[in-house]
């Protein structure tokens, strides 16, 4: 698939297959909100994935649900950021988790309950509110959805059969309690924000690329004003500033430093990533990504860069950078 073809934007509404099945043609571009939807027939080799990153000022979570021909799987993980000591939550067993997904992102509840973890997350006036109750982590945040919210969605096609669509929601504040141990806490919406990141495939995902989504707080050189930031890398990047989004159809490259951090960098955007843990990237755990920490500058266009430090996000590389000093 030709990252030309991602330079073409949706802007209406526009179905993933055909009657017959095949992936639509029209579908395969980027869009700035949640346009493609589910049609056609499918196969058992559809997925859907349903995946948020919390970040607040003690902690960093991710809760994980998804469903595919095996059944629907469900994860919650915490990472103490002091500690750097982290609870992850699963069913024991495959297919112990019960309950349902809707068909496309933000178009019905999500329920996905087992012994060990009850994930509910449910679309409410002015955003959506996640509950989980996991044993030794409790939660019920409101995720805010402000007047102005982009997103980035992106459609990549390997043949006529497969593709991959993936919707990041990034850089929305949260409101509400999170309690470790019994140990309650309120968190406040000016420094606690939330990535949501969708996905749809069929067949196995190409995985030939850099990914990695980032929400937080950035500078504007030219004037030192305050913005909400975020930042997606993978099939098409997208740098969202107070929730408009600047779209860059270009690769990101990677290199790993001697000092164990990840040099990102791209025509719009130098960043520099600090791992802090290994985390799961899918409620199955059979994926992996870095959480950790992004610092360094992004273009949202020309004149406009913005200084980041201590984004927290998470990193999937395809295979192990080139070192360098």
């Amino acid at each position: 698939m030709s990252l030309g073809v991602l330079t073409r934007e949706i802007t209406k509404p526009v179905p993933l297959r055909l009657a017959s099945g095949i992936v639509n043609p029209d579908a395969i571009g980027f869009s700035r909100a949640p346009l493609h939807q589910a049609a056609g027939r499918e196969t058992g080799q559809d997925r859907r994935r349903d995946h948020w990153l919390v970040s607040t000022p003690t902690h960093i979570l991710m809760i994980a649900t998804g469903r595919d021909q095996r059944g629907v799987q469900q994860r919650l993980w915490v990472l103490d950021r002091a500690t750097r000591a982290h609870i992850e939550i699963a069913p024991t067993r495959p297919r112990d988790a019960m309950g349902s997904l809707p068909q496309g992102p933000e178009t019905g509840p999500i329920r996905v309950h087992s012994l060990d973890l009850d994930i509910s997350i449910d679309e409410v006036p002015g955003g959506t509110r996640l509950r989980v109750y996991g044993g030794r982590v409790q939660l019920d945040l409101r995720v805010g959805r402000p007047l102005i919210q982009q997103s980035l969605g992106t459609v990549v096609s390997h043949d006529n059969r497969s593709f991959d669509y993936v919707l990041s929601d990034l850089a929305r504040p949260v409101s509400g309690r999170l309690a470790i141990d019994g140990r309650w806490e309120a968190l406040a919406p000016e420094c606690t924000w939330a990535v949501h990141n969708y996905s749809h495939g069929c067949h196995r995902r190409d995985l030939e690329e850099v990914r990695a989504e980032a929400t937080g707080i950035g500078i504007l050189a030219s004037d030192s004003s305050v913005h909400r930031l975020g930042i997606r890398l993978g099939a098409g990047s997208g740098f969202l500033v107070d929730g408009v989004l600047a779209y860059d159809a270009s690769t990101a490259q990677s290199e790993r430093l001697e000092d164990g951090r990840i040099r990102l960098h791209g025509p719009r955007f130098e960043l520099s990533f600090t791992p802090l843990s290994d985390a799961p990237a899918d409620a199955r755990g059979e994926r992996r990504a870095n959480v950790g920490l992004f610092a360094g500058w992004i273009e949202q266009e020309p004149g406009a860069r913005f200084t980041v430090s201590g984004l927290t996000g998470w990193l999937s590389l395809p295979d192990a950078p080139t070192t360098t000093r």
